[in-house]
């Protein structure tokens, strides 16, 4: 009997409902839980990296503004500065007013956000050793971006670099289709002698060409020789760091700007601009017995100080493209003479100083490019079937030619003596309009002017100042 009843009330339900129910909504309520413990979770989450990323974009503004300030005042210091050294000194005091103390953008630059005010810290150092003229000074700003205790930093890297005043890319140009340009006076002694292209002939100056020499117009009275005159104020100076390069190269190969006291060529010498750069070899004496070949796609400058021999068919720079003739300039600032000897090629440019200096064209010498020549004299001596194919710019030498010099371009001189079997034919060169040591014109003259357009660049922000990303380090 007690047997069923006890069945009987395990086979009750009432109020089983209730207790479904109750579970049900402990489930909820730890399922309700749980939610909110992901939602508060994920929004703390949002609020850290929405000020990261804010932090970093305030880091970015403050790099970003810093710069624009620093390139707003460098046109300026430029054309306060007279000398590259003035101008560096300048941009240093520029950026040191962001360290002393550092800069600080703030409410006057960035808006409340949340609540929380965005503030970006910024200095600017650079690297105070010496100063590559061809590359300029570098300098880093670092900008740190600061918001409801987030931090981010970035970096940003510019590079101020002087241009030379008073100089420019280009020369300018002889006047229109001239074979010949003389300031004083141009003669011939014998006969054969073969002028094709215009003469121009300064005011005063004389000639005693036959019309019967010349296939082309003898202009007079042309008053346009004091521009070339004027070209020697463009000799470059020595890069300032140049005692600081490599003295010493890997075998046969220069890589990299150097200065090299005395340098003796025996056999090949190359010299690599695989990058496409400006290379400055400074040598107080070049000594070239062999060949000097420039591989890569760059710009050597050869500065000489003291003395040059070429000897033994040297080459110098074996390109015969005008991109590759344009990739050598010899700037001489020797007293010594120049001789070009002995079945010499060279192919480039030659810029010489020295008031003193004669520079002699001998024995089958063919030569390509651009001379700017400022001594007292240039002889093409024996030369025959050997053609100097080049623009000579000489205004203050006398040009003189021995049997059978064969010049195609232009010459400018002071005086010019052609003899038997002479011949100058005009050629236009367009190495004047890219030439890195002029005057900035590179313009055609026309008769009686001797001046044209300029095609030297503009100095603005763009050429004095250039600067990459702002990026986290």
């Amino acid at each position: 009997m007690k047997k069923d009843k006890h069945i009987n009330i395990f086979k009750k339900e009432d109020g089983a409902g209730l207790v479904l129910a109750l579970m049900v909504l402990m489930v909820l309520a730890v399922l309700g839980v749980a939610v909110a413990g992901v939602t508060i979770g994920s929004h703390k989450l949002g609020d850290i990296s929405r000020d990261s990323n804010s932090a970093y974009y305030i880091a970015e503004a403050g790099a970003n503004l810093a710069y624009d300030e620093i390139e707003s005042g460098v046109l300026g210091k430029y054309a306060e500065s007279s000398s590259d050294s003035i101008f560096y000194s300048s941009i240093d005091a520029l950026v040191s007013a962001f360290n002393n103390p550092e800069t600080l953008y703030g409410a006057e630059v960035f808006s409340e956000q949340f609540g929380d005010q965005p503030q970006a810290k910024v200095n600017v150092i650079s690297d105070n050793s010496a100063i590559d003229p061809l590359v300029g000074k570098e300098y880093k700003i670092i900008s740190e971006g600061m918001i409801s205790g987030k931090t981010r930093t970035v970096e940003k890297t510019f590079i101020v670099k002087w241009v030379s005043k008073g100089g420019g890319i280009g020369l300018p140009e002889p006047p229109e289709g001239a074979a010949l340009v003389g300031g004083r006076e141009i003669k011939g002694k014998t006969k054969d002698k073969i002028i094709e292209g215009n003469v121009y002939l300064s005011g005063g100056a004389t000639t005693f060409l036959q019309n019967n020499d010349i296939k082309g117009t003898i202009y007079k009275n042309w008053s346009g020789m004091e521009q070339y005159m004027k070209l020697i104020n463009y000799f470059p100076k020595l890069p300032s760091n140049y005692k600081t390069y490599p003295s010493t190269f890997s075998g046969n190969t220069i890589s990299e700007s150097s200065y090299i006291p005395t340098q003796t060529t025996t056999n090949l010498l190359t010299i690599n601009t695989t990058y496409g750069e400006i290379l400055n070899l400074v040598v107080d004496d070049l000594i070239v017995n062999g060949n000097i070949k420039i591989i890569g796609s760059g710009i050597v400058n050869l500065y000489v100080t003291t003395s040059m021999q070429f000897t033994k068919a040297a080459t110098i720079n074996d390109g015969s493209t005008p991109q590759e003739i344009e990739r050598l300039n010899i700037l001489y600032s020797g007293p010594n003479n120049i001789t070009f000897d002995l079945k010499m090629v060279f192919n480039g440019s030659l810029f010489v100083e020295n008031k003193n200096v004669k520079l002699t064209f001998n024995n089958h010498v063919t030569a390509s490019g651009l001379f700017l020549f400022f001594g007292k004299e240039i002889d093409f001596g024996n030369m025959p079937n050997a053609i100097t194919e080049a623009s000579i710019y000489a205004p203050n030498a006398f040009v003189k030619f021995d049997p059978h010099g064969d010049v195609r371009g232009s010459i400018i001189a002071d005086s010019i003596e052609l003899t038997n079997q002479s011949k100058v034919t005009y050629k236009k060169n367009d190495f004047i309009e890219t030439y890195l040591f002029g005057d900035g014109s590179g313009g055609p003259g026309g008769p009686g002017t001797g001046t044209g357009p300029g095609t030297g660049e503009e100095v603005i922000e763009g050429n004095l100042i250039t600067a990459g990303p702002a990026l986290e380090p």
